[in-house]
């Protein structure tokens, strides 16, 4: 017999343990209408509409969101993190991305400081006829995520929250996600200079987030193009700044700190025009 056929079994999980007809048909195997048929059948005493509520209220997951986890999610929501609210007291952060490294890397590094969540799973779409892999994690649901998703989405549209204070995580984290090193040609003999997406905000976000930059002592200013530039001059001391790639995603993104200056030497033309370098 079905466990759930169970009057002793079923009470047990619905009355001892406080499970709700949900989380009882997933450990059974079966549906939640079934668990609810089954209750009626054995005569068991189903909560009300206001029990139900007050139970699901003491189980709201909390997370204690300061210090590095805070910072470590400021500076993914800056790129390409996001936070949904499914319920409405609760938040559930997401991330989508390329590379399925870096997302068991950040799915590791929520977890232990308390943020956990789910596999990191795979999805398949088409483009030009091309199929692409897209990989995704989503974290538990958490009451303090859903004051995330208002501090940067206040009216549904990702903002950068005028509170924000960088940090060396924050823009360690913000550059591993929308940043690059920007190599000019060899031919120009220029030092490579950051660059960081920021095409989804508006002037006042990327003014202030250079402004932010500038108090740290960069030389940054928002382009016209939508993007925010770190100057040549502050490149290195940015990347000294943040400090070194994660070793964990250093084949992944370790080539985002590769600073190198050292000009290609000079062509030499030999015998029958073969160019070659010394």
């Amino acid at each position: 017999m079905k466990k759930y056929k169970e009057k002793e079994w079923l009470t047990e999980k619905y009355h001892s343990e406080m499970l709700s007809a949900s989380a009882i048909s997933k450990e059974a195997g079966c549906c939640k209408q079934t668990i609810l048929k089954w209750l009626h059948n054995l005569q068991i005493p189903v909560r009300t509409d206001s029990e139900a509520m007050r139970l699901v209220k003491r189980r709201v997951k909390h997370v204690q969101l300061c210090g590095y986890l805070l910072e470590f999610l400021e500076g993914e929501l800056l790129g390409d993190g996001s936070v949904h609210i499914p319920k409405q007291r609760t938040g559930r952060y997401t991330h989508s991305s390329s590379r399925r490294e870096y997302l068991v890397w950040l799915s590791g590094e929520l977890s232990a400081w308390g943020l956990k969540g789910g596999a990191v799973y795979k999805t398949v779409g088409k483009s030009w006829g091309k199929e692409y892999p897209t990989w995704h994690y989503q974290s538990n649901q958490y009451a303090e995520l859903a004051d995330l998703r208002k501090r940067f989405y206040p009216a549904g549209k990702k903002i950068v929250p005028n509170d924000l204070i960088l940090t060396p995580i924050i823009a360690r984290q913000w550059f591993i996600g929308d940043g690059c090193l920007r190599h000019p040609p060899h031919t120009k003999r220029e030092r490579p200079y950051i660059e960081f997406c920021t095409d989804c905000f508006n002037k006042h976000d990327r003014d202030f987030l250079s402004n932010q930059l500038c108090s740290k002592g960069f030389k940054a200013f928002s382009r016209a193009s939508g993007r925010i530039r770190i100057s040549t001059f502050s490149t290195q001391d940015f990347l000294k700044w943040i400090g070194p790639c994660p070793e964990q995603i250093r084949g992944v993104y370790g080539y985002k700190w590769q600073y190198d200056t050292s000009p290609l030497a000079p062509i030499l033309v030999g015998a029958g025009g073969v160019t070659s370098r010394p």
